[in-house]
């Protein structure tokens, strides 16, 4: 599949303009670099009955961690702590710009790490002779034109939002998973915004609000992408289970209830 023919959950649709979390030619930079390193892209599999436990960094897998099942992959920072409660992971995605997340970042020999191409170079310095796939995500204009003019692959693109945890749905979709299971995708904070330490719990100035529940804005984006991202797959049909408590889960809730409506 060439990149003009985007990967929106499994077909051609138009895709929708993820929030951005820096400079578009900050995105661009890093996908040069990206693309210099000469590594795999991902390669689409066969549909399968094996479960998606996909983990973000919310408070809430404090409290879901131990019911996970199938293949566990990780976002950012949850993966390291997850392996420190004996979680087995499959895989680690990571989809932000920002050179931080390299911080957090699990390095094991067991785990592939699926990579976007907008990532930072220190985060591909970091993984250097791990397992790592390169995936393109669409919804990026830039990132796409520069891909096509300096890639000669066939590169199919990722939709998706504008975390990583939703990319995770479109992406393992491509790898052949048609059910998920979503962990710590709270889009609200508890007494801390993540489950581990992380920079958002010193930029609390930042947080409001919504439905008695702490939030940031670009977390209340997550919630409205995650339906998005669902509108994608209704000629394709995935099975989604959501776990724990927050903002995220109150929304999905309602969402089953038929009534999709207003969630902030």
């Amino acid at each position: 599949m060439k990149l003009n023919d985007a990967m929106e959950g499994g077909t051609k649709r138009p895709v929708f303009q993820p929030t951005l979390a820096v400079d578009t030619d900050v995105y661009t930079r890093n996908v040069r670099s990206a693309l210099e390193r000469d590594l795999p892209g991902i390669v689409p599999c066969a549909p399968h009955d094996n479960v998606l436990s996909i983990v973000g960094g919310g408070p809430s897998i404090a409290n879901t961690y131990q019911q996970l099942d199938g293949y566990v992959v990780g976002i950012n920072g949850s993966g390291k702590w997850l392996r420190e409660r004996g979680v087995r992971l499959f895989a680690i995605g990571l989809l932000d710009p920002r050179p931080r997340i390299a911080d957090n970042l699990l390095i094991d020999n067991g785990v592939r790490y699926f990579v976007s191409s907008t990532c930072a170079p220190e985060v591909f310095d970091k993984l250097d002779g791990k397992a790592v796939t390169v995936f393109h995500p669409s919804g990026i204009e830039d990132v796409e034109e520069v891909v096509k003019s300096v890639s000669d692959k066939g590169w199919l693109t990722i939709g998706g939002g504008s975390t990583m945890g939703l990319r995770w749905i479109t992406l393992g979709w491509v790898l052949g998973f048609r059910h998920f299971k979503l962990h710590g995708m709270d889009s609200s904070f508890g007494e801390t915004s993540h489950a581990y330490p992380d920079v958002k719990d010193r930029e609390r100035v930042a947080w409001f609000k919504s439905r008695d529940r702490w939030t940031s804005i670009d977390m209340l984006n997550q919630v409205a992408e995650f339906f998005c991202t669902l509108e994608m797959f209704e000629k394709d049909p995935i099975k989604i289970e959501v776990f724990g408590d927050g903002l995220l889960q109150d929304a999905w809730k309602v969402y089953q209830n038929g009534h999709p409506g207003r969630f902030a």
